[in-house]
């Protein structure tokens, strides 16, 4: 969240990306939304 400030996360889904487990957080800032991948590991 602090590299997307004014957003507010709405969902998170687990995921493996290259073996590695990543939470993929959907964002939405009034009618703007992005998905941004975290790792977890």
């Amino acid at each position: 969240m602090k590299e997307n400030k004014g957003y507010r996360a709405v969902s998170v889904m687990p995921a493996l990306k290259e073996g590695h487990p990543v939470a993929d957080v959907t964002l939405v800032k009034g009618t703007e939304w992005k998905t941004v991948s975290e790792k977890l590991d």
